[in-house]
């Protein structure tokens, strides 16, 4: 976002860091800013570089995508460096030991290549010529075989997909090893087709390539193959795993139950648990309680709740947040707020997610102050607030219509160093807005570009909301033409806001131009929508423009109420236009659709800037 930067480092140099050119060191600085996780680069023995940032570039955590935070850590694999692992939010905590994983991976694998670059030359030489077409020395597929296998597994075509694997393997047998990435996308392709025998011969082929597995791999398989709702599949592929040896884990128990409770098989989680002698633990039991919850069965989550108690487990927070969250689908607040009690009576500490939940509950049942009070419980209680504490917590504000509060809230997160999100940013301007606040409103909107937060529709809308609410119908009108500029879109609701500063401005040209510019992008306008233009259009004494688009409310695809119609037929009264008057009356008397022809339709001329007739004669004899 071209934003100035402020850094202060304090290193060490070396042989290794002087062979760091500036390109290298952004990729490290935003490494830093968009995964929060860089407060030290720990280098060999007693060196140690430290990277310092102000509090403005802390913030973005993972606006990146997968592969540009990979490619910023690898950055740090130049300085032979390890993360620190420091105050991690808990909902990303997963995400990041992947990225670890992967990237300790990618160490690995560069070593091997860095120790065998020697070797690999020399066999080159050796080896016979292949066409680059058909495969790269490294044992990569040809990309364009692994398009075709991707594209037979989505279309289930067995026969293109085993021809095309069996190319796919001619062209590694040449180099004797399989390129990891490939043999994913083959794998992946291969489980879309949900054939046990094809997903066999896959990992038999790939193991005599080099390809080996272990239960941890396998265990990833039979999660995707879960994942994928091939019950029939996962159970061939835990047999295979004992065929070869392998021990399925607890882990990869847990995830299939998971995923089967979540779909509703609770028959088939019965066989499957006995069929596979799973020894009931608390993992199976809170996988579960999950699975009911995110299906929506409260009934079936709280039985299994009560059995994993009767059989002598014990419930832990993630239990306990499990079964907030099935009883938060039915908003029962005193239910939930039972639960938390008897939560603490067993001696288990809420986490963020049980809180969060409660917060949830209590802000979509209308109890604001008390989800406002399980915020400041956690303060108290000690338990970190993280980003969705306090974006409830500011949406409840919202409510109340307290922006102050909103504001405090945000500069507290600001200060704990809580990253904010678009949602952030959304709630504390419809805050403002609420409260007729459109200063501040505006400033959180400018701000949102040094915490690397991008702008959406959902956040232009908020902030044309404000404006207008502020009187400031001119600077709204002026966001709603930026936001194309931005190349944000505009939506339904960026209309109906625009035309609504278009009414508080009186500027009937804008409302009109507005209008015919919804139709134009596909959007079709409601009632409110053509009720704001038709009442623009009178306050500005333009009544032939308002009869107009009253008359095109079949070609917009909407249909005028008693409001708008009212508002119309008072505008003819005012005017003296009795004639016109007693039509749209006519029209109120027949249900509420305008009439197609009439004195009214014939009296709408196609310009919007002709002159009004002055009387009921003058409406009669543009009639006639």
């Amino acid at each position: 976002r071209r934003q100035r930067i402020t850094i202060t480092t304090s290193l060490n140099w070396n042989s290794g860091l002087q062979q760091l050119n500036w390109n290298c060191w952004q990729h490290i600085i935003t490494a830093a800013a968009a995964v929060r996780l860089l407060e030290h680069l720990i280098s060999r023995s007693d060196e140690r570089a430290e990277i310092e940032l102000l509090p403005g570039m802390r913030m973005g955590l993972f606006r990146f995508s997968g592969k540009r935070i990979l490619s910023c850590l690898l950055c740090l694999v130049v300085l032979n460096c390890t993360l620190a692992f420091k105050q991690v939010p808990g909902r990303n905590r997963l995400f990041v030991s992947r990225q670890a994983e992967l990237l300790q991976k990618v160490c690995r694998r560069k070593s091997q290549l860095s120790t065998t670059q020697e070797d690999e030359q020399t066999d080159k030489k050796e080896m016979p010529a292949v066409d680059s077409k058909k495969g790269l020395a490294t044992g990569q597929f040809d990309p364009a075989l692994l398009a075709q296998l991707k594209k037979a597994g989505r279309r289930e075509d067995k026969a293109k997909f085993l021809e095309v694997m069996d190319a796919c393997f001619e062209q590694a047998k040449v180099y004797e090893k399989v390129d990891f990435m490939g043999y994913t996308e083959m794998l992946n392709a291969s489980l879309r087709l949900g054939d046990a025998a094809i997903v066999h011969k896959v990992i038999e082929r790939s193991e005599g390539l080099g390809i080996t597995h272990s239960e941890l791999s396998m265990g990833r398989i039979v999660h995707k193959v879960a994942k994928a709702r091939q019950w029939f599949l996962v159970s061939n592929l835990l047999f295979y795993m004992r065929m070869k040896g392998l021990t399925p884990t607890n882990l990869t128990y847990t995830q299939v139950v998971a995923e089967m409770a979540k779909n509703r098989q609770f028959f088939l989680i019965n066989d499957f648990l006995r069929t596979e002698a799973v020894t009931m633990s608390q993992s199976i039991y809170n996988a579960l309680i999950s699975g009911c919850s995110k299906a929506r069965e409260v009934d079936r989550a709280f039985y299994y709740f009560r059995k994993m108690q009767a059989d002598g487990f014990a419930r832990d927070h993630v239990t306990y947040g499990s079964v907030l969250g099935a009883v938060k689908q039915t908003g029962d607040v005193d239910r939930a707020f039972d639960l938390f009690h008897q939560m603490k009576a067993e001696g288990v500490v809420p986490d963020e997610y049980c809180y969060n939940t409660l917060m949830a509950l209590c802000a979509r049942r209308g109890e604001y102050e008390r989800a406002l009070g399980l915020f400041e419980a956690m303060r108290v209680q000690g338990v970190e607030r993280d980003v969705i504490s306090y974006n409830t917590a500011m949406s409840a504000c919202e409510r109340i219509g307290d922006d102050h509060l909103a504001m405090g809230i945000l500069k507290t997160m600001l200060e704990a160093g809580v990253v904010p999100d678009e949602i952030t940013f959304n709630t504390a301007i419809s805050a403002c807005g609420k409260a007729r606040n459109w200063r501040d409103a505006q400033k959180l909107f400018d701000k949102m570009g040094k915490f690397a937060v991008p702008t959406t529709t959902v956040t232009c809308n908020a902030l044309i909301s404000a404006l207008v609410r502020g009187g400031q119908w001119e600077a709204a009108l002026a966001q709603f033409e930026a936001m194309g500029a931005a190349g944000v879109p505009p939506d339904f609701v960026s209309y109906g806001s625009a035309l609504h500063a278009a009414f508080v401005g009186g500027d009937a040209d804008r409302a009109l131009a507005l209008l015919r510019a919804m139709a134009a992008e596909g959007l079709r306008p409601n009632t409110v929508c053509l009720g704001t233009a038709v009442h623009t259009c009178v306050r500005a004494g333009r009544l032939r423009d308002a009869l107009q688009v009253y008359r095109g409310a079949d070609r917009l695809g909407c249909q005028p109420n008693v409001v708008v119609m009212q508002v119309l037929l008072n505008g003819c009264a005012a005017a003296g236009e009795l004639d016109w008057a007693v039509e749209v009356l006519d029209d109120m008397a027949a249900g509420g659709r305008p009439a197609r022809g009439g004195a009214a339709a014939a009296a709408a001329p196609s310009s919007s800037g002709a002159e009004e007739p002055s009387s009921a004669a003058g409406a009669a004899a543009a009639a006639a």
